[in-house]
């Protein structure tokens, strides 16, 4: 079960160089060998793990003693402790427990061992079982010669341990454009004809992708199958929807699935799931959101919702704001649509808003600009369904 759920180190893994050199320096050079890769699902944080275990440099140290353990068919300590029994091939003892069996093994090891906890979100957020795991990582962390890799959604490490993080502040960032449109490429393989036009076809599909890396490989199956125009066309049509191979979806094999499991497993409902479409409904997020969302929606547990919602990577912070990318923005509000009650707070929100501008050009351009095409969405949503119409107009004019 576990060998079947490890996945091969990918062929192709493009603008990630940079990311796999800090990652190999942290485990071959630093004192702290606590690796935590961060960020939202389909990000290619396994595949970041994978090439750093793949390195000359880990090969070299380790000499085999690197253990991955994907943590997505795991739900607890007890469960974890039996997988890394299980791949590190150890023999139970009459009269000792797995735990002692294992902390005798790693307290015993004379040269250095990396473990590598794949998926590390569903264990931690499982049940009541977050003290159990927290107390297993940590005292792994105390076997001197142990190394770790995490990989997880959210922003931050699990625990209390001093990780040493890749990436920015949310996590793996998305590709830039170039290595994007390079594993577009190689993903399609020689079924993609080249030609002005399908350049631009390309650089606009991976704007739109906002280059995240598993919407980018599963995008470019469909090349393999139709002309890239079709491709075009599927996306304009069904957006996320396309975003799938093979018959059964997976966390690698479907955008959607991706997004719909880290709802499940952070538990979003209720207030943070209205609050989430809220964002997935506005194309700038929310500017500034610690002076600005009290004042677009009430509740007193609006801080506690954006804390769930950023812990679940579905939105990210940026420039003191509130942003989610493009593929989730997509599947959350096609799937879960923002209630009426919520536009026609964004409206009130937003004619206020306006009204409150300084009337001076210059000093009104850098409030409003941020907000710009919230405003439009919001007051032409109200306008085409009927709502405030009469406001929005006045409000514009």
């Amino acid at each position: 079960m576990i060998e079947s759920a490890t996945p091969a180190v990918p062929i192709v893994f493009k603008g990630r160089e940079e990311l796999v050199d800090q990652g190999v320096t942290i485990l071959c050079q630093k004192a702290l060998r606590f690796l935590a890769i961060m960020g939202a699902g389909g990000m290619g944080k396994t595949s970041l793990a994978l090439h750093i275990m793949d390195s000359a440099l880990v090969k070299d140290k380790l000499a085999g003693r690197c253990y991955f353990i994907p943590c997505e068919i795991f739900e607890d300590e007890e469960s974890l402790v039996q997988g890394l029994i299980h791949v590190m091939k150890l023999t139970m003892q009459e009269n000792k427990s797995k735990h002692e069996v294992l902390f005798e093994h790693l307290k015993a090891a004379y040269e250095d061992v990396l473990i590598v906890f794949d998926n590390f979100e569903t264990p931690w957020n499982h049940g009541d079982s977050r003290n159990g795991v927290k107390n297993l990582l940590e005292k792994i962390v105390k076997c001197g010669k142990v190394s770790l890799i995490v990989t997880m959604r959210g922003p931050d490490g699990p625990g209390d341990i001093s990780w040493e993080r890749l990436g920015d502040e949310s996590g793996i960032p998305k590709l830039l454009p170039v290595p994007a449109k390079e594993a577009f490429k190689a993903f399609a393989g020689n079924k993609l004809q080249s030609s002005n036009d399908s350049e631009s076809q390309i650089d606009s599909l991976l704007y739109q992708l906002d280059y995240v890396p598993l919407a980018i490989r599963l995008s470019a199956q469909h090349v393999k199958r139709v002309p890239l125009n079709t491709l075009i066309r599927m996306w304009e049509q069904g957006k996320t929807s396309i975003l799938t191979e093979g018959p059964v979806p997976g966390r690698l094999t479907s955008v959607s699935f991706s997004i719909d499991l880290s709802i499940q497993i952070f538990k979003i409902d209720g207030r943070t799931l209205e609050l989430l479409s809220a964002i997935s409904f506005l194309p700038d997020g929310i500017p500034v959101w610690i002076e600005y969302l009290p004042q677009m929606f009430q509740g007193e547990e609006l801080d506690f919702n954006v804390s769930t919602l950023l812990d679940s990577s579905l939105i990210y912070g940026q420039n003191a704001g509130l942003k989610m990318l493009a593929p989730v923005q997509e599947h959350i509000h096609s799937k879960y649509p923002i209630k009426q009650d919520s536009i026609d707070r964004l409206e009130k929100f937003y004619r206020l808003f306006l009204k409150d501008l300084p009337r001076n050009e210059m000093d009104a351009q850098p409030k409003l600009q941020p907000h710009i095409n919230n405003i439009e969405k919001t007051f032409k949503t109200q306008i085409s369904s009927g709502h405030s119409k009469t406001s929005c107009i006045s409000t514009i004019n």
